[in-house]
């Protein structure tokens, strides 16, 4: 499914790299029409060998 859309996720890292598992999945739903999870998402680029961190905003 997400072979398609591959050179627009390489985009979306190469713009950003601080770009979140959150920021991917939204950007795929509103500008691809792909509806993918965040786990998901993070097993296929894993397998890919790309690992991204959690971000957390805290406060304070």
């Amino acid at each position: 499914m997400l072979d398609a859309h591959e050179a627009f996720i390489v985009g979306l890292i190469d713009e950003r790299k601080d770009i979140t598992l959150d920021e991917m999945v939204e950007r795929l739903a509103v500008e691809r029409s792909v509806g993918i999870g965040r786990s998901a998402l993070s097993a296929r680029l894993g397998k890919r060998g790309w690992t991204f961190k959690k971000r957390f905003h805290g406060s304070g």
